[in-house]
C-alpha cells in the first residue's frame, strides 16, 4: 500500500514539475493527490474547522488548511519550486538537504509529492505546526505514505515564536501561510522570526512577496483576455524577501520589533477616466524562475480596497502600511 502511495506521489510530481502547462492533466493530478491525502485522513465538519486567532494573525483550522490543496497553481508552483531549490543545493554536492516546513497543513502538501521523488539519504525534514489536529493529521500521512524515515523532528509550536535548536542545519525554509496581499495570516510574522536564525545562505521559498498598489481598468476583465495592461503600477507596499528583511533589521537593538514603513501614492484625476479601482496586487517568486503571477492563483488575484467611480474630478493620495497585529495587513488611509 505505501509503496503505491509513493509510486502515485512520484507520478503527481512529474506532473507538478513540468515547465508546460497542460491544465486538463494538472487538474486530474490534483484530484488524485486530494483523493489519496483524504483516503488517509478525513476531516470532521466542527471542530477542526476553527481558526485559531494570535496576535500577530490567524492559523487555519484543519479543514480550511486541507482546501489549499486545491488550488491547482498554488500546489504546482511551490512543489515545482521546491524541487528545483533542492536540485540546486544538490548539485554542488552537498549531504542531506534539511528542509523546515513551518506550518504544513494537514497533508503537509507542498512536501509530500517532494519525497516521494528523493531518498531519504538526499532529503531531510522538519515538520512544524500550531495547530494541534492540524499536527496529528500531518504525522498520520506521513507514517501512511511511509515517509517516516525524512523526518528529523515533528514539531508542535507557534512557528512565529519558535527557536530553532540546530538553525545551521537547515538549507531550505518553506512557508506558505497566507493569503492575497498577505492578509490575516502569519506569512509575515513566521518568516521575521525563523529566518534570521537561519545560515544567510539558506534558500527561502517563496523567495519573495511583492503586495503593490495598482490602478485597475474600468474593464480589466476584457483587458485580460486581450493580453493588454489591465493595471497602471503606483508602487511596493511590502516586500517580504531575505533582502528586505536583512535590510530592516540591520541595526535593530535587541528585543526590537520591525516596522514596515508606510507609502504615499497619488492618484491622478486623469488616469480616473480609465482606471477607476484601487487594488493591491500579489506576485510571488518561489524559487528563481518559477512564480505565481497575477490571476493565476487565488493567492495572486487582485484585491479591491478602493472604488473611484463617484468621482473622478479630482486627485487623491493614500496612505499604506503593512501592519502586523490580530488581522495583519494593509492599512489604507485617504489623505
Amino acid at each position: 500500500m505505501r509503496k503505491q502511495i509513493q509510486a502515485d506521489l512520484s507520478n503527481i510530481a512529474d506532473v507538478l514539475r513540468k515547465e508546460t502547462l497542460n491544465y486538463k492533466e494538472l487538474s486530474e493530478s490534483i484530484n488524485e493527490f486530494q483523493e489519496i491525502v483524504s483516503g488517509i485522513h478525513s476531516f470532521r465538519k466542527d471542530g477542526e474547522i476553527e481558526s485559531l486567532h494570535f496576535d500577530n494573525g490567524m492559523a487555519l483550522g484543519t479543514s480550511y488548511a486541507a482546501m489549499c490543496l486545491k488550488d491547482c497553481m498554488r500546489t504546482k508552483m511551490f512543489v515545482k519550486g521546491i524541487m528545483e531549490a533542492i536540485d540546486t543545493l544538490a548539485s554542488k554536492s552537498m549531504g542531506a538537504i534539511h528542509i523546515l516546513y513551518a506550518g504544513t497543513g494537514p497533508y503537509a502538501t507542498l512536501l509530500l509529492p517532494v519525497l516521494a521523488k528523493y531518498s531519504s539519504e538526499r532529503v531531510k525534514c522538519s515538520l512544524l505546526e500550531v495547530n494541534a489536529s492540524t499536527f496529528e493529521s500531518m504525522k498520520a500521512v506521513i507514517k501512511e505514505c511511509g515517509f517516516e524515515d525524512f523526518v528529523v523532528e515533528y514539531i508542535h509550536a507557534d512557528a512565529t515564536q519558535f527557536e530553532i535548536d540546530n538553525p545551521k542545519s537547515i538549507d531550505i525554509l518553506v512557508s506558505e501561510t497566507m493569503q492575497r496581499a498577505l492578509d490575516s495570516e502569519q506569512q509575515v510574522p513566521i518568516v521575521m522570526n525563523l529566518l534570521p536564525q537561519l545560515r544567510s545562505d539558506a534558500i527561502l521559498i517563496p523567495e519573495k512577496i511583492d503586495v503593490s498598489a495598482v490602478q485597475m481598468r474600468i474593464d480589466w476583465m476584457h483587458a485580460t483576455k486581450t493580453g493588454d495592461p489591465f493595471c497602471k503600477q503606483l508602487g511596493s507596499v511590502i516586500e517580504l524577501s531575505r533582502n528586505e528583511i536583512e535590510r530592516m533589521t540591520a541595526g535593530l537593538k535587541h528585543g526590537e520589533q520591525i516596522q514596515f514603513s508606510s507609502k504615499v501614492f497619488t492618484v491622478s484625476s486623469a488616469s480616473l477616466k480609465t482606471h477607476n479601482e484601487l487594488s493591491l496586487l500579489t506576485e510571488i517568486q518561489i524559487f528563481d524562475t518559477t512564480w505565481l503571477r497575477t490571476f493565476d492563483s487565488g493567492l495572486t488575484v487582485p484585491k479591491g480596497v478602493y472604488s473611484f467611480s463617484d468621482d473622478t474630478e479630482k486627485e487623491f493620495k493614500f496612505k499604506m502600511q503593512y501592519v502586523v497585529d490580530g488581522d495583519p495587513g494593509v492599512r489604507i488611509e485617504r489623505q
